[in-house]
């Protein structure tokens, strides 16, 4: 089917073209068109002219399948002087007009470039970090509300870079999502844990129910569960000593594939915690069908709770919720 539908839209792109441009398919879902003598508001009359186009349902074995077109565009001489740089450059503009959301076109800008070697250089840095023992954790405590008890804590992983300095996790996380970083990232993070808390009991001290997080791309790994115990065996340290936390919208994305993971977590002692819950698309059902065992409420959330009536109601609806199911809440990001 996905053959079919890839000969149907060259098609359709061909009759959206001139009988002058040259129409390439480049390897996977990705075309090229090149067009000579053509001035900006042709080139942007074909462009909307194959997003509709792409738009429109394919009728494939009995199917109607949808698709969205994202289109790059770079121009010569601004953009590249060689055919290498030109295609390079449209690249770079397809990426910008999917992350605007799809179905757009983007013209290459060279504030662009200066992103993607930005990027460029964090994945470097990054891969560099892993392998040269540059991340670390930091563990942030859960205390109760009613008398401020420890009752566990969360441990939070860190990159301090000789050359870029602190890279906030808001930066290095996603990056790490996009690259597959995430799962390297996520095995050191695990691993770096249960060896602290054991370290910690071996010196005679109680350390709580630690949380952390875990990708969903991880969760969904074929060998996770079996190289998660491998871990805890080796430091012998007990299942029900960690908690893993996933996030709601990463969570929602296959949940079919990360039930399974999730069960078996359950059947050997290791809670779960769903992360930034009520800023993704949620289905409540999942509430009742996975083993969690606690709900995060979002900071964006709890900032607002003494002046935003709006943030107090959500907050109150997701405690509400939580505890008629059973399930612990935990409050992110409490100063006051």
């Amino acid at each position: 089917m996905g053959d079919v539908l890839l000969v149907q839209a060259a098609q359709r792109l061909e009759v959206c073209l001139r009988d002058s441009d040259t129409l390439a398919r480049l390897g996977g879902d990705e075309f090229v068109a090149v067009m000579e003598r053509i001035h900006l508001p042709e080139l942007e009359t074909i462009a909307r002219r194959i997003i509709d186009a792409m738009s429109a349902s394919f009728a494939i074995q009995g199917q109607l399948l949808f698709v969205s077109a994202s289109i790059g565009i770079s121009v010569f001489p601004n953009d590249g002087d060689d055919s290498v740089a030109l295609l390079k450059n449209a690249d770079i503009a397809m990426y910008s007009a999917k992350e605007k959301g799809r179905n757009q076109f983007q013209y290459f800008a060279n504030d662009m470039k200066i992103a993607a070697l930005q990027r460029l250089t964090l994945e470097s840095g990054l891969r560099e970090a892993l392998e040269n023992d540059r991340l670390f954790m930091v563990y942030q405590p859960k205390l109760y509300l009613e008398d401020g008890r420890l009752m566990g804590m969360e441990a939070l992983l860190r990159w301090k870079d000789p050359s870029l300095g602190s890279v906030a996790p808001s930066v290095f996380i996603p990056l790490a999502e996009s690259t597959g970083l995430i799962i390297p990232l996520g095995y050191f993070s695990i691993r770096r844990v249960i060896a602290d808390i054991a370290a910690w009991r071996a010196k005679g001290l109680h350390v709580p129910r630690t949380a952390i997080n875990v990708s969903a791309h991880q969760l969904r790994e074929v060998d996770f569960l079996d190289q998660l115990q491998k871990i805890l065996k080796e430091f012998d340290v007990d299942a029900s000593s960690i908690c893993l936390e996933l996030t709601e919208s990463a969570l929602m994305m296959q949940l079919d594939k990360s039930m399974d993971s999730m069960l078996r977590c359950a059947e050997l002692g290791i809670q779960l915690s769903v992360d930034d819950f009520g800023t993704g698309y949620s289905s409540l059902a999942y509430l009742r069908r996975l083993p969690i065992h606690e709900l995060k409420v979002d900071q964006s959330f709890v900032a607002g709770i003494a002046s935003e009536p709006d943030d107090r109601s959500i907050a109150k609806m997701i405690i509400n919720m939580a505890h008629t199911l059973g399930l612990r809440v935990v409050a992110e990001g409490v100063e006051t």
